[in-house]
């Protein structure tokens, strides 16, 4: 999910209770995407780890896209 300040990735297995992944906007580096008609992908970096997601919708790949283009937001901490 990307919001207007951090993308959230929850992440799940079927034995183990869901992980929420919490990053800021302005820590992704590097993203990009690849769009195919089944097969698309969304990779991203941040200092600490790199993240890597294929067969991914064609909504989510378009919101993705959408959010890493819009300027960054002010924050008022």
């Amino acid at each position: 999910m990307v919001t207007h300040y951090r993308i959230l990735i929850i992440e799940s297995t079927f034995s183990k209770p869901a992980q929420i992944i919490e990053i800021r906007r302005e820590a992704v580096q590097n993203p990009s995407y690849t769009k195919r008609f089944f097969t698309s992908s969304i990779s991203f970096e941040t200092e600490e780890e790199e993240f890597k997601f294929s067969l991914v919708s064609r909504r989510v790949l378009e919101l993705f896209v959408w959010a890493v283009n819009q300027p960054l937001p002010l924050r008022q901490d």
